[in-house]
């Protein structure tokens, strides 16, 4: 018999490490719907178990004696984001160089890029 959502969710929260930022689609499971998921994320970051830091992007919570709360690395987020939408995060400088190699830009030349 498959246990409900909510001790899926559950367990697996309580096998990360303090610290740990996930997105809500790591907590895929054949036979549950994406939003029993997510609301089971959402009671839990109600209760205190687990912090929201934006739509999607959870983490939980690491404490400092001497800090409190302390947040996520920006490049731990960085990757939770890249996950939740299915990304891949490529270092900039590797990213222009290849760019450069495969369209024969010259070594002077530079790309500039606007947001979208």
């Amino acid at each position: 018999m498959t246990q409900p959502i909510t001790t899926r969710v559950q367990s697996k929260i309580s096998s990360l490490s303090n610290g740990v930022v996930f997105a809500s689609n790591s907590f895929r499971f054949i036979d549950a719907n994406q939003n029993s998921v997510e609301k089971e994320l959402s009671k839990l970051n109600a209760d205190g178990v687990i912090k929201r830091f934006r739509k999607g992007i959870y983490y939980k919570p690491q404490k400092s004696s001497l800090f409190g709360d302390v947040l996520p690395s920006p490049s731990a987020v960085a990757q939770a984001i890249a996950k939740l939408n299915d990304a891949h995060i490529v270092p900039n400088n590797l990213f222009f160089k290849r760019w450069r190699e495969i369209f024969s830009f010259s070594k002077n030349c530079s790309i500039i890029s606007s947001p979208h």
